[in-house]
């Protein structure tokens, strides 16, 4: 199966510094990473840390246009290592109430009626 054939939301760029911890070990320190693209059901998400599939993570996400950073959390369902020291990883949302979902969704509308480019297959 191809890659475009699994994706079932169309992904538009979000190119935006984000924060995110480990849910599964408490007090968690927040570290940095960049999102390549969003979609309704999950994110690209680039950093230096090394996650394992099934990684679940709380992000941060700050947006210009909302007072308050959306928190949502995610799994880790593919990895890509970098020779370079970042890594890619594919997560998929988890937990998201419906209002959430809402947003999120909303948030992908507006980016693609932008026009803003598809992250490259």
């Amino acid at each position: 199966m191809s890659s475009s054939e699994r994706r079932r939301d169309p992904r538009a760029l979000l190119p935006t510094a984000i924060t995110y911890r480990l849910l599964n070990i408490p007090d968690d320190l927040w570290r940095s990473a960049t999102v390549g693209n969003l979609s309704a059901g999950g994110m690209r998400l680039r950093t230096a840390q090394t996650l394992q599939l099934g990684t679940r993570v709380e992000l941060e996400v700050v947006l210009p246009d909302r007072a308050e950073p959306y928190h949502i959390r995610g799994e880790v369902v593919w990895v890509k290592a970098s020779l370079k020291g970042v890594h890619e990883y594919g997560l998929s949302f988890i937990e998201a109430t419906p209002e959430r979902q809402f947003d999120i969704d909303q948030l992908v509308q507006f980016l693609m009626r932008r026009r803003v480019p598809r992250w490259p297959v």
